[in-house]
C-alpha cells in the first residue's frame, strides 16, 4: 500500500470521527504530502495528536488489540533471529510472548504488513499484532535487550524500573511533544547551529548556539528536563533506560513543511544528561563559495583547485569552522553528471544531488581505510573523505590522488602550511606529498560586525612547482611558511585584518577566534 493510499484512508477515518478538527487534518495532510512522511507521523510531529491517542485510534479503527500495561507481556529478542535491534528500534516494533504462550508484535505502525511478514519469516513464529506507541515499543525493546531489568532477580532495583517506566510514559505524552517541537522551531528561526539541553542540580536549561555563541533559551523543571530528554531520545531511536553511557542518534522532522535533520549526542553528567542536537538545515547551505564569505579572488582560486579533478585538496581548522560546508559547496560546483563523485562520511550531514554518499560503520569493520579501498572499484573521479585522522586514511587518500583522481578532505591543523608536517607525522613520504598535494585552505568563522551570521577568515596555500620541490626536499613547514610569505602568501591574521579594515568584523571578535587556537594567537595588526 502506498503512503498516499495509507494517508488517504486514515484522513477519511479522522474526518469521520470529527477529531481532530477538519482544519488540523487538512494541515497535516498538506505537510505529509510535502514531506513524503506518513500521516500518522506528521500528526505527531505537528502535535495534533499525542502518541497514546493515535495508538488508541489505530487499534479501534483496525480492530486490533491495544497494548496495555496489564497485558502481562514478556518482551523477546533472540540473537538467533538475525534481526538487528537497531532496525527494530528504528521501526518501533518489539516481539513478546503472553502468559498463554501466544506471540505478539508491538507495532507503532500496525499497517506495516511488510514488517509483520519480515518478523514471521525471521523467527518462524506466528504473531498477532498489538498497537503500541513508539515509546511503548522501544521501552519493551529496552527490556528485551536487558533481561536484568525484566527479572525480579536482576541487579536493578524495582524503583529504577519504575523510573524508566515513568520516563517512557512521559516521553510519549502530548504535554512534552509540543515543547520538543517548539524548541526545534526556535532553533530553526534563530538560525542556530546547535541545541544544548542540559540537566542541572534542580532542573535544566536549553541553550542555542547562534553565530558561534551559546545563548540561553529557556529554563526547565526537573520533571520537564527528564521528559524532554526522554522524548528526544525516543525520537532518535536511542535507549531511554541507558543513562550511564554516551549515545548518538538522528532525528528527521518536518518543520513548517521542510524536512530538517538533527544529529543528537547524549552524554552522562553529574546531574543527568547533556543532549546536544546539531541542526542540519539544507536550505542554509550556500550555492557558491562567494556565498560563504570568501573574496571573489579566493573563491576563483578555490574553484580552480576543485576543477583540476586530481590531486589532494585539504581544508583545515578547528571543529565548527565550516570545513565540511566548504567542501560540500566546492563539490556542488563540479559537473556531477559527467563525474563519478563519492563521499565517505561519519555521519552524512547533508544530501547532495547526483553524488553518491556512504556512511562508515567502524563497529562492523567498515571504517575510513576500508571505504577508501572500496571506492577505487567504483570508477570514481572525485572522492570526499570526511576527515583524515590516522595513518591508514592519509596514505590511502594519497594513493588515490596519485591515480589521477581528486581527493578532498579535512584535517585539524592550526594553519594551512602546518598540514605539510601533519601529513608527514602520518607517515606520508615527502615525494608522494609533493606530487599529490595541490592546495590547503585553512579557515575560521567570525561573527559579522553588523547583522547576524558569521564570515569566513581564511588562508590558501597553493602548492606551486617551487613549493612542491621544497616539500620533496624535506623542508620543515615553518621554513616553507617563510618562503611563502616572501612570495605573497596571505596568513589568517592578514586576511582577518582586511576584514577588520573593511568593517566586516570587529578586532575583538577576530582575536577571540584566532587566540582560541594557541598556535595562531598572534595579535591582529592595523593594515
Amino acid at each position: 500500500m502506498t503512503y498516499l493510499a495509507r494517508n488517504g484512508a486514515l484522513a477519511e477515518e479522522l474526518e469521520r470521527r470529527g477529531d481532530p478538527s477538519a482544519d488540523q487534518i487538512a494541515r497535516a495532510v498538506a505537510a505529509s504530502k510535502a514531506t513524503g512522511h506518513k500521516l500518522e507521523d506528521t500528526l505527531l510531529e505537528l502535535g495534533i495528536l499525542p502518541d497514546d491517542a493515535l495508538a488508541d485510534l489505530l487499534a479501534d479503527w483496525l480492530e486490533l488489540e491495544r497494548h496495555r500495561r496489564d497485558n502481562d507481556l514478556t518482551p523477546m529478542l533472540d540473537p538467533a533471529w538475525g534481526v538487528d535491534p537497531g532496525f527494530l528500534r528504528s521501526q518501533q516494533i518489539c516481539a513478546g510472548i503472553l502468559p498463554d504462550g501466544g506471540h505478539v508484535l508491538l507495532m507503532a505502525d500496525p499497517r506495516a504488513a511488510e514488517l509483520h511478514q519480515m518478523m514471521t519469516y525471521a523467527t518462524g513464529l506466528e504473531f498477532s499484532v498489538f498497537v503500541a506507541t513508539a515509546g511503548e515499543a522501544n521501552k519493551a525493546l529496552d527490556l528485551a535487550s536487558a533481561p536484568d531489568m525484566a527479572s525480579d532477580a536482576g541487579d536493578r532495583s524495582e524503583a529504577n524500573a519504575r523510573d524508566i517506566d515513568q520516563l517512557a510514559q512521559s516521553a510519549s505524552e502530548g504535554p512534552i511533544v509540543r515543547p520538543a517541537q517548539q524548541i526545534m522551531l526556535a532553533a530553526l528561526d534563530a538560525r542556530a547551529s546547535d541545541i544544548h539541553i542540559e540537566a542541572e542540580a534542580n532542573g535544566g536549561q536549553v541553550r542555542l548556539r547562534i553565530d558561534g555563541r551559546l545563548s540561553p533559551d529557556r529554563k526547565l523543571s526537573e520533571a520537564e528536563i527528564r521528559a524532554l530528554q526522554s522524548r528526544l531520545k525516543v525520537m532518535a531511536g536511542l535507549n531511554i533506560s541507558e543513562l550511564r553511557r554516551p549515545q548518538d542518534g538522528r532525528i528527521r522532522q518536518s518543520l513548517r513543511g521542510v524536512p530538517i535533520d538533527f544529529r543528537l549526542s547524549s552524554l552522562p553528567t553529574q546531574f543527568g544528561e547533556s543532549l546536544v542536537m546539531r541542526v542540519l538545515d539544507q536550505r542554509a547551505r550556500p550555492l557558491d563559495l562567494a556565498g560563504l564569505g570568501f573574496t571573489r579572488e579566493r573563491a576563483a582560486r578555490l574553484d580552480d583547485l576543485f576543477n583540476r579533478t586530481e590531486g589532494l585538496l585539504l581544508v583545515t581548522g578547528p571543529t565548527g569552522s565550516g570545513k565540511t560546508t566548504t567542501l560540500y559547496t566546492g563539490l556542488t560546483r563540479l559537473d556531477a553528471q559527467a563525474n563519478k563523485i563519492i563521499t565517505i562520511e561519519d555521519p552524512i550531514e547533508y544530501t547532495l544531488p547526483n553524488i553518491c554518499q556512504t556512511q562508515i560503520h567502524p563497529e562492523i569493520g567498515y571504517d575510513l581505510p576500508e571505504a577508501l579501498r572500496s571506492v577505487l572499484r567504483q570508477d570514481i573521479n572525485v572522492v570526499l573523505v570526511g576527515e583524515i585522522r590516522d595513518r591508514d586514511t592519509a596514505q590511502n587518500a594519497v594513493r588515490i590522488a596519485m591515480t589521477g583522481r581528486l581527493v578532498a578532505s579535512t584535517l585539524h591543523t592550526p594553519s594551512a602550511i602546518a598540514a605539510v608536517d601533519r601529513l608527514r607525522d602520518l607517515e606520508v613520504p615527502d615525494f608522494l606529498l609533493a606530487s599529490t598535494l595541490t592546495g590547503v585552505l585553512s579557515q575560521r568563522l567570525v561573527r559579522r560586525a553588523d547583522g547576524s551570521g558569521r564570515i569566513v577568515v581564511s588562508e590558501l596555500f597553493e602548492v606551486t612547482d617551487a613549493m612542491a620541490q621544497r616539500i620533496a626536499d624535506g623542508m620543515p613547514a615553518y621554513q616553507i611558511a617563510r618562503e611563502a610569505a616572501l612570495e605573497g602568501h596571505e596568513s589568517l591574521t592578514e586576511d582577518g585584518a582586511r576584514l577588520v579594515a573593511d568593517g566586516l568584523v570587529t578586532r575583538a571578535d577576530l582575536e577571540a577566534v584566532l587566540i582560541a587556537d594557541s598556535r595562531t594567537s598572534a595579535p591582529v595588526r592595523e593594515r
